[in-house]
């Protein structure tokens, strides 16, 4: 499989860092450890979400 950006070194570098990733129960986990999961940062009527992908998020009320 491969993956557009990621060559061999990089690939090498993942899978060392992660090792065994059976020892996360779900995606959301290895998401959260990772730091990719958004965190919910919400206030009072306003919601926040924190990191992931598309970084700082604002969702209507």
């Amino acid at each position: 499989m491969d993956i557009h950006g990621i060559d061999p070194v990089v690939a090498a570098r993942i899978l060392a860092d992660v090792g065994d990733v059976a020892r996360f129960a779900d995606r959301n986990r290895f998401a959260s450890w990772t730091g990719t999961a958004p965190l919910d940062a919400s206030s009072a009527w306003i919601r926040k979400f924190l990191g992931g992908p598309g970084g700082l998020g604002v969702a209507e009320p």
